[in-house]
């Protein structure tokens, strides 16, 4: 009898907890449009507590206008700045962690990414991906450059995500240094 009444417990406690109690991520979207062609800030909602940003990416265009990321909207640590007519829904997602997880990727950054491939301690500890890597290619291409990738392009994009670990938001910054 009372393992039975500890499983209820246990059962009515998990399903009250918030939903990202167990996960590592945090997902909001917001709406972000701006008033003609005037620029207009959006916040961004608040990060929890050991939360850090991990994408700021278009979920869905509303705007007969173009949102093209770093032309018709941005997005940065602050919040999401449209214009142009643009008007759209933004995923934004945290990545929570503790501080030990923080500190080792921020001395990975400080190393400006370099890593010995023969380490077998990094093959461990590389990402897994949830996501195709050829999804993560197309959205940004779309949304940074408002057009898909060629072949060439995809196969390259791609070879940078699997074998060199690049995060969407990596992808993204380079795709707009090339547009300029």
């Amino acid at each position: 009898m009372k393992n039975l009444l500890a499983s209820i417990i246990i059962g009515s406690a998990c399903l009250l907890l918030p939903e990202h109690a167990g996960s590592e991520e945090i997902r909001h979207v917001i709406l972000c449009e701006s008033d003609g062609f005037a620029p207009h800030h959006c916040d961004l909602p608040f990060a929890p507590r050991h939360a850090e940003i991990k994408e700021i990416r278009k979920a869905k265009q509303l705007s007969s206008k173009p949102c093209i990321e770093g032309k018709s909207w941005v997005a940065d640590e602050s919040g999401i700045t449209v214009k142009n007519g643009c008007r759209a829904e933004f995923l934004v997602v945290f990545r929570v962690s503790d501080r030990s997880e923080r500190r080792e990727r921020r001395h990975e950054r400080s190393y400006s990414g370099y890593r010995q491939e023969e380490s077998e301690d990094w093959s461990r500890n590389a990402p897994r991906y949830i996501e195709d890597p050829s999804d993560i290619v197309i959205r940004s291409f779309e949304d940074v450059l408002n057009r898909r990738p060629s072949r060439e392009e995809m196969r390259y994009y791609r070879d940078l995500i699997i074998e060199r670990y690049w995060t969407e938001r990596q992808l993204r910054r380079d795709l707009r240094h090339q547009g300029r």
